[in-house]
């Protein structure tokens, strides 16, 4: 902040889960100043949320409130960036590299399709969706096919007889390379003397001009003075009415902020982002954490650990004793849940929900959650029919007296009795053991 062209630093409490300031106010400078967060503590755990203070009267007090949500593991970013904090669903927009959302159980799953040349996989699929240059994306998006080179001056293939984009001074025709009219810096040709795309450097300022950019290093434009993105590891920055992709420039920084001033979200293992959002050295290094949130806490642990409540500990006893081997992602929790609910009942949201039909009492153990109406095993004295519900088997005959009988039972059936029962709970026992 700026009073009389003199420069104030002020502190920024750490209760506010906030990482850098802005001035809001219409006029700058600390006569008029209303200071309000711009960035929120990235950590995995906080969400940046603004309420429209103005509409209460209250123009004059902080804009903007930073509050927690429960993360998902391997999620970097989430959806959050509407001002409106209902209009946000926090659901996970972008996974960890090596992995995909997937919506059906929000979750972020590894990825098992990895083709050596794919360049960039899809958010939401276990698919690539661009393949490195000199090889063209199968039509399942699981393959890159190298390029064959059968059509003269094709640059991109789409399939092995098929050419998508034709090499500079070449426009696309009938799948055939044909010669266009030079236009001056111009990377792609739409057909004869028109560009659709220029070369690095160079604004595309109608289908036959390519100018000059004010703004640099651009991988896209909105306009000649602005940038629209930029290529791994560099950022937008506005200098004069200019906006251009500079380097992030952030040491040990895994995933940072595309705007400047950068910070980063994510460190690299052994560091943390400071109030700053620059990556600072932890001074006690816990062990098997993969991703510290603050210089005493950690957000991941590494696949063979837990992380504890707390999260200043990775815990490998737990792991090891408690929980599934081939888990990605382990944590405790402070309050107990269930993990494994009744006979006769299924898990809904977390809680243990009955069946609505095939019910215990109908003989069902176990009911499809997504079809009640379908039995997966039944209860032992019940069998399963064709259409998925549980019948009770027939009761065993009556022996038939034979001569010699004292009211009606010789001592010989009364043991051949006995030899049934005990072999029907000898099977009810095999029978349970396997459950």
């Amino acid at each position: 902040m700026t009073l009389n062209s003199v420069y104030y630093c002020y502190p920024v409490p750490a209760t506010l889960n906030c990482a850098s300031l802005q001035d809001t106010s219409s006029t700058s400078g600390a006569n008029y100043g209303t200071i309000s967060c711009a960035i929120c503590n990235a950590n995995s755990v906080q969400v940046f949320g603004a309420r429209n203070w103005p509409a209460l009267g209250r123009s004059a007090e902080a804009q903007t409130l930073c509050m927690p949500f429960t993360p998902i593991a391997n999620c970097v970013t989430y959806s959050q960036d509407n001002a409106v904090i209902k209009a946000n669903t926090f659901a996970c927009t972008a996974c960890a590299s090596g992995y995909w959302y997937s919506a059906s159980n929000s979750t972020c799953v590894p990825r098992v399709n990895v083709p050596a040349q794919c360049t960039s996989y899809s958010l939401t699929s276990d698919v690539c969706t661009v393949c490195a240059s000199g090889s063209f994306l199968s039509t399942d998006g699981r393959t890159c096919v190298a390029f064959p080179n059968g059509i003269f001056q094709c640059q991109l293939y789409s399939a092995a007889n098929t050419c998508t984009q034709c090499n500079s001074g070449y426009y696309l025709s009938s799948n055939t390379c044909v010669s266009s009219t030079t236009i001056n810096n111009c990377a792609i040709y739409a057909a004869n003397f028109t560009c659709s795309a220029c070369m690095s450097g160079f604004f595309l300022n109608n289908a036959t001009s390519c100018v000059t950019a004010t703004a640099s290093n651009c991988a896209t434009f909105t306009s000649i003075s602005a940038c629209a993105s930029c290529n791994t590891g560099f950022g937008l920055q506005t200098t004069n009415g200019v906006t251009s992709c500079v380097a992030t420039n952030l040491p040990n920084c895994v995933n940072a902020t595309n705007i400047a001033p950068f910070t980063c979200l994510v460190c690299s293992t052994g560091y943390f982002p400071n109030s700053n959002g620059a990556c600072t050295l932890v001074a006690q290094t816990i062990a098997n954490c993969l991703t510290y949130d603050s210089a005493t806490t950690c957000s991941r642990c590494a696949s063979n650990s837990i992380l504890n409540v707390a999260r200043t500990a990775c815990n490998a006893t737990y792991y090891s004793s408690f929980v599934d081997p081939n888990c990605a992602q382990n944590f405790l929790v402070a309050q107990p849940v269930c993990t494994e609910c009744q006979f006769g009942m299924y898990f809904v949201n977390g809680t243990c929900t009955s069946c609505s039909n095939n019910t215990f009492a109908s003989g069902c153990m176990s009911c499809d959650p997504v079809n009640n109406n379908v039995c997966l095993s039944c209860r032992p004295k019940y069998y399963m029919n064709a259409q998925g519900g549980c019948v009770a088997n027939n009761p065993t005959p009556t022996p038939t007296p034979t001569p010699g009988t004292t009211n009606g039972t010789t001592t010989n059936n009364t043991a051949a009795v006995t030899k049934v029962v005990g072999l029907a709970i000898t099977l009810a026992t095999i029978y349970f053991d396997r459950f």
